[in-house]
């Protein structure tokens, strides 16, 4: 499971840098990008939120995402006969990338 969950980090943080990227260049809709470059995780699981280029000389584009990873094997229950304390579950995953605007 911990693999799994640095996977779908690792998937998060490169949805959102490119979904900040389409938003700074202006070149097409930042969230559906955000969600499809998020693979292998689910489009509809990933919740995209975003701030516009404005108009200035340091305009900056930010995309802020959200995922739930839910654990598959019961690694909470095990921690817990060893005294750790118990694993939050579904595990926010969240990331954000920031661009300059073009």
């Amino acid at each position: 499971d911990f693999g799994r969950a640095y996977n779908a980090q690792q998937a998060l943080n490169a949805g959102t840098r490119e979904g900040a990227r389409v938003m700074a260049l202006g070149t097409g809709d930042a969230a559906a990008v955000t969600r499809a470059a998020a693979y292998p995780l689910a489009p509809a699981e990933v919740v995209v939120a975003s701030t516009a280029c404005t108009a200035g000389a340091d305009s900056f584009a930010t995309v802020t995402t959200t995922y739930a990873f839910s654990y598959v094997t019961p690694i909470s229950g095990v921690m817990g006969l060893f005294g750790a304390s118990a694993l939050t579950s579904p595990l926010s995953l969240s990331s954000k990338a920031t661009f300059r605007c073009s």
